[in-house]
């Protein structure tokens, strides 16, 4: 209303001839009017603020289930397990023997290989295949390495020269040997009797292993008609490439370390005829074996390359024992 009258005002001054003064009236009317819209703006701004709901931060959503409770083990079962496992999968972990499935619940030992690896490649020691409050949390943080990653080799590490060929070879003969069902940590000590041998024998990698050459003929002995048929099938393994993985980390140098030293030897003592005689007896069809207590495996007649004190193609024997397998 205050409005109108000054509008009114200032056309009466207008006819009077006073412009100015009419001016000035306009003028004040104007303010007057940005005034009551100024008012009229934080009125209606109030009130739509006070309709709406309060705000809240945005949380973060993370889609991974965090593994949760108590270290995991060899034996164990259930969800936890299986969350795990799907982790270290989707990683590129082998869980299972076929290298497909597998994420079933039960920490068996391929699970635990997987541990090992994963330990190995993230550095987490010990590497014993169990998932520990450092391996979970590593896991849980979504940052660490699978064996499809890239790592830069251990300072130390010797970077090894390798071919395609020697990869083949290599995996082959992990297969004859173990089947690839051995623990890592024993298959990474049967790699590295392959690259001292290599040393040692001036000789490529594949031809160390290899059965038709005459590295590969002193590693065997005499192949078997089973073996050479599982040599030659190696390929077909469904884990044949994670295999050939597996060994090229180690040959760069950004897996398993070597932990037997210059030993050229190893032999699985489960598969060496039982003996009954007093340990350190002679025993074998010509007597040039020894009768050695093997502990878990029992009395075994041995050759005696694999028994401490002799001697062989690496001087003094020094056996060191890792999974399954004796090495000297």
């Amino acid at each position: 209303m205050k409005i109108k009258k000054l509008l009114i005002l200032s056309d009466k001054l207008a006819g009077m001839g006073l412009n100015e003064g009419a001016k000035a009236v306009r003028i004040l009317s104007g303010a007057r009017v940005m005034a009551d819209n100024e008012k009229a703006d934080q009125a209606s701004s109030d009130l739509l603020n006070s309709a709406m709901p309060k705000s809240t931060p945005i949380a973060t959503v993370n889609d991974s289930k965090p593994i949760s409770g108590k270290s995991l083990k060899l034996g164990d079962k259930g969800d936890a397990v299986k969350e795990l496992q799907s982790k270290l999968a989707e990683k590129g972990y082998s869980v299972s023997l076929s290298g497909s499935g597998g994420v079933d619940g039960d920490y068996g030992k391929n699970t635990e290989n997987a541990i090992v690896y994963f330990q190995v490649l993230n550095e987490i020691s010990p590497p014993d295949g169990i998932a520990n409050s450092a391996v979970m949390s590593k896991i849980n943080s979504g940052n660490f390495i699978g064996p499809n990653d890239t790592k830069d080799p251990h300072p130390e590490a010797e970077r090894l020269e390798y071919t395609e060929k020697d990869l083949d070879a290599m995996a082959r003969g992990i297969i004859v040997e173990t089947g690839f069902r051995a623990s890592y940590r024993e298959m990474a000590g049967i790699i590295w009797i392959m690259i001292n041998r290599s040393k040692k024998w001036n000789m490529p990698l594949y031809k160390v292993i290899d059965p038709d050459t005459g590295g590969g003929k002193n590693w065997y002995g005499k192949l078997s008609d089973s073996n050479r048929k599982r040599w030659k099938a190696a390929h077909e393994h469904s884990n044949f490439d994670y295999i050939k993985s597996f060994v090229k980390k180690i040959l760069d140098g950004v897996s398993f370390q070597n932990e037997i030293g210059d030993n050229a030897h190893f032999l699985h003592p489960r598969g060496m005829p039982e003996c009954s005689g007093e340990p350190g007896s002679a025993c074998g069809s010509k007597n040039h074996r020894v009768c050695v207590d093997t502990g878990k495996w029992g009395k075994r007649c041995l050759p005696k390359w694999n028994i401490d004190g002799n001697t062989n193609m690496t001087g003094a024997v020094a056996v060191q024992t890792i999974g399954e397998a004796r090495f000297s």
